[in-house]
């Protein structure tokens, strides 16, 4: 199996969707509705979100929002604003507001609420472009290296260069003549590269399932970006390194993805696995070097008929891309035991952080750090049965039954665990809710 190296200048339909919730910065105050399915954010006054260094360029927005007013907002590109936009009234019900602004890949961009006491909620934005060619940024139209990448066949030509690599224990490396093959180019399973003439490769048909896995980002100055990863699925393969099915990455950029498997520190941009299963989850890692936004896409897929997923184990949400990309917005740091390679949807997991409104508006949670504690506080109208606190993986870490009903808990948590983001999970008479808090 081959994979492309990093290509630049990306050109063709751009269409990713940003939920107004996932914004990295903003003060926005984000909401549960039940009539809509999910989060959406109440920007009113000054309040603003903010999406970092947009991955693809646009020619325009899509925004799918609600008011009961007239609602006025401003959108900036970097340090430069627009004039003021008029999101008019809509009696409470969710319209898409179409926006034609070109914006460059690599920028940052801002929605403010003009101060008034009105609110808007915003549930997602469509970032659009039907070819790709931006007016304030066109293609230079250089050819990309995937379109002068060919995948490496099983043989090597004769006069053909190549790489070896060896392991860390000491041995010779010998060459002899039963390594040899009388192999032809015409048959296919041999290529030789060359720079004047080019050589088509032939399709493996050893019906082996392969998928490749793309992602587009944007680098510090704004350039497109792709890394593309590739995997196949044997039942003879696991997660253990396998010579043949797996191959390390050596290239590993500031902002880049690959497969990462469990008590294995290396990288891979090639990897062999077990078959494909509804219960099969490969993991990937993540690195941003700044505040971003990553599309994860299928750039080829063979012989698998199954629906194909990325899933976010802190969210518990999954999203399908098969036909459409998935989209993350997500700080600088390296992202592991977050994302993974699925082939079934999710089901109602404790991560699931999408909560009942009524529930949100009667009960409030916060991580008390400095005393170890859990604070919920509610009204008297919701009893709390039990609460429990997970780690990103769903792992459960601690368990409180409530005996006695009370306006305020402090849960003490009696375990010692490592900084970072859990789910509380609160169990009631009206339902059930979750809540992610930060431990330190």
């Amino acid at each position: 199996m081959g994979t492309a190296a990093n290509t630049t200048n990306l050109n063709g339909p751009v269409d990713y969707t940003l939920e107004a919730e996932d914004a990295i910065e903003g003060t926005g105050f984000e909401i549960s509705l039940l009539g809509i399915g999910n989060s959406v954010v109440s920007l009113n006054h000054t309040d603003y979100i903010k999406y970092s260094n947009i991955s693809r360029g646009v020619d325009s927005l899509r925004i799918t929002y609600a008011s009961f007013f007239d609602k006025k907002l401003k959108i900036k590109i970097n340090n430069q604003e627009t004039e003021e936009i008029i999101f008019s009234k809509t009696a409470g019900f969710y319209i898409e507001k179409k926006i034609a602004l070109c914006i460059e890949t690599g920028s940052d961009v801002t929605f403010t609420s003009i101060d008034d006491s009105h609110s808007v909620f915003i549930d997602k934005i469509v970032f659009k472009d039907q070819d790709g060619q931006i007016a304030c940024a066109p293609s230079t139209g250089d050819a990309t290296y995937a379109d002068k990448y060919i995948a490496p066949e099983p043989y090597i030509a004769i006069g053909q260069g190549f790489f070896i690599e060896g392991n860390s224990t000491s041995g010779k490396i010998v060459f002899n003549n039963s390594q040899r093959e009388y192999i032809t180019k015409e048959s296919g399973e041999s290529v030789f590269f060359r720079s004047k003439k080019k050589t088509t490769a032939k399709t493996s048909n050893t019906g082996l399932p392969v998928l490749k896995l793309g992602m587009n980002y944007s680098n510090t100055v704004g350039n497109n970006l792709h890394r593309q990863i590739g995997i196949s699925f044997d039942p003879a393969n696991s997660f253990e390194y396998e010579k043949g099915s797996d191959s390390k990455m050596y290239d590993v950029n500031p902002t880049d993805f690959y497969w990462k498997f469990p008590n294995d520190y290396n990288s891979y941009v090639i990897a062999g696995v077990q078959q494909i299963s509804n219960d099969l989850e490969v993991p990937l890692e993540i690195i941003v070097k700044a505040n971003s936004v990553i599309n994860i896409k299928i750039d080829e897929i063979n012989n698998i008929s199954q629906d194909v997923y990325i899933k976010d184990k802190l969210t518990g949400k999954t999203q399908k891309i098969n036909d459409a990309n998935a989209t993350y917005l997500l700080k600088e740091g390296t992202y592991t035991n977050r994302f993974v390679l699925a082939f079934s949807p999710s089901e109602n997991t404790v991560l699931s952080v999408e909560d009942d409104i009524l529930l949100d508006k009667q009960t409030s949670i916060y991580a008390d750090n400095e005393n170890h504690n859990i604070v919920i506080s509610k009204n008297q109208e919701v009893n709390i049965n039990n609460v429990e606190l997970f780690d990103i993986l769903g792992k459960k870490v601690n368990l409180w039954t409530i005996k006695e009903q009370k306006e305020v808990y402090q849960l003490e948590i009696t375990k010692q665990v490592p900084t970072g983001i859990y789910i509380v999970k609160v169990n009631t008479d009206k339902g059930t809710m979750n809540k992610k808090v930060v431990i330190e």
